[in-house]
């Protein structure tokens, strides 16, 4: 499941999911990333979804306002994340190098 940033083409064998006017795209990608595996188990064919179950997905409306703060709650979450890993990274090439000095 993805999330189109700019208007675009999806591949016919997948579904594009348009919110209606009131609802906050990015908060909608939230909404369906936390609901989806709870759905899957519930409505798929193996791997397939029927193209009249997706109707019956579970989206909490919060309104518009809310929507924008939980947006950039999980904004400034996913880039938080986003620095630690590169934390992380730059620690262990620091650990590799130090361990690489060591049996010189």
């Amino acid at each position: 499941m993805g999330y189109l940033y700019e208007p675009g083409e999806v591949a016919t064998k997948d579904v594009a999911i348009i919110p209606s006017a009131g609802i906050n795209p990015k908060y909608f990608n939230i909404v369906l990333h936390k609901n989806i595996d709870e759905f899957m188990r519930k409505y798929a064919t193996g791997i397939n979804i029927k193209e009249n179950e997706v109707g019956k997905f579970p989206i909490q409306l919060h309104n518009l306002e809310t929507q924008k703060a939980i947006v950039e709650i999980f904004s400034f979450m996913e880039n938080e994340e986003q620095q630690i890993q590169k934390d992380i990274d730059n620690l262990n090439a620091l650990k590799k190098n130090l361990l690489n000095n060591m049996l010189i």
